[in-house]
């Protein structure tokens, strides 16, 4: 009777408990809490990778207006390595890694919206800069840690091409007057641009397409 009389004592306390709702706000609570430090950290941690983005960014428009514009008066491992420079001097390799290297600065021609790939081409660059693990220069994470994310690969890239209007390309281009005499004759895709105005005698002709241009 003893044992009858202490079995259903501890059925009713099983069944007490088993309704019992004291406690339930700190379990609750506590989930809460791992929920909102785990969306922190990834928002924390996503901003960080976003600047370290816009960092490589810049290096790679950095990089690439540098080695095309000095592609212009030089072999192209010159012009690479004084882009190289340049980005080094301003995102040392102690401070970010090696970003780049000769191997990721491309010169080319840009047709029909793409990128093509010509070592002896100085009309287009692509520069590709990267920070990641198997450069050795991950962007390490700070809280992410927390869910297994030690850390990112970020990537940018960047494309520069030169630009010749056709009056730079064929034609007469001054800052100042550009002053035509008589008996000339133009064609098609010839330009005359004055930032000044430009002055005709007598006698010219123009063939459709020829251009004249002035600011007003």
């Amino acid at each position: 009777m003893t044992i009858a009389r202490h079995l259903g004592n501890i059925g009713r306390a099983a069944k007490r408990f088993t309704k019992d709702t004291d406690g339930s706000t700190t379990v609750m609570s506590l989930f809460s809490f791992i929920t909102l430090a785990g969306v922190s950290a990834l928002a924390i941690d996503v901003s960080h990778v976003y600047n370290k983005r816009i960092e490589l960014q810049i290096a790679a428009d950095m990089a690439a207006h540098a080695a095309l514009y000095n592609r212009e008066g030089m072999p192209a491992d010159e012009a690479k390595a004084k882009a190289l420079e340049l980005v080094q001097h301003s995102l040392p390799p102690e401070h970010a890694g090696h970003l780049l290297t000769a191997d990721t600065i491309g010169f080319g021609r840009w047709e029909d919206g793409e990128f093509v790939y010509d070592a002896d081409s100085n009309t287009a660059v692509m520069v590709q800069t990267a920070r990641t693990a198997e450069l050795g220069n991950p962007v390490f994470s700070f809280l992410a840690q927390w869910i297994g994310q030690d850390a990112w690969d970020v990537r940018a890239n960047s494309t520069f091409t030169t630009y010749r209007p056709m009056c730079f390309r064929e034609g007469f281009v001054a800052e100042g007057v550009v002053d035509i005499q008589s008996n000339n004759a133009y064609f098609n895709g010839f330009c005359l641009h004055s930032n000044s105005y430009v002055s005709l005698n007598s006698n010219n002709t123009f063939e459709p397409g020829t251009i004249v241009s002035m600011p007003d």
